[in-house]
């Protein structure tokens, strides 16, 4: 709760994020297939002007815990979600999965659950530590969708097309 009091916790995050963040395992790699890690070092990516105010930003912002009222308003949109949560996410708990369905019936939830012959733990990250999974989920989903086409491909188009 302290971070998010202004200036208290601008200053408790710079002193203590840097080492929070390293010694948070999910951030601990070396366990993890080389083409699951994920690309880019942490540590290199907190030199970045930004990186900790952002995260400080997210943590201040992002609700946590109930969010009913996130999931009831996104439901009265109408657009069409799907939404991945990891059976051991210690950012995400899975319970949240369970919720989004209750007050989102049309969304489509799924859940990768743990799976130690494939030496997964389904926690947080599984976009790029589960990507032979998510990625088809995720290609299965967006597939029927009409998406107008992006303006680099209508030009490359009209250059292409007999005329």
């Amino acid at each position: 709760k302290l971070t998010k009091t202004p200036v208290i916790g601008d200053w408790l995050w710079r002193v203590s994020a840097r080492q929070a963040l390293l010694g948070d395992p999910q951030y601990v790699e070396d366990q993890i297939d080389e083409n699951s890690q994920l690309q880019g070092d942490v540590s290199e990516q907190m030199k970045y002007k930004g990186y900790f105010q952002a995260l400080l930003s997210t943590l201040r912002n992002l609700k946590m815990t109930d969010r009913d009222d996130l999931f009831v308003a996104l439901a009265e949109t109408g657009i069409p979600v799907v939404a991945v949560f990891g059976e051991n996410d210690p950012t995400i708990p899975v319970q949240a999965a369970e919720r989004l369905r209750a007050l989102m019936p049309i969304a489509d939830v799924r859940v990768l659950y743990d799976n130690p012959d494939k030496q997964s733990d389904a926690d947080h990250g599984l976009n790029y530590k589960e990507f032979e999974i998510i990625n088809p989920w995720l290609v299965e989903f967006f597939a029927p969708m009409q998406l107008p086409p992006l303006e680099s491909e209508q030009v490359t188009n009209a250059a292409t097309e007999p005329g």
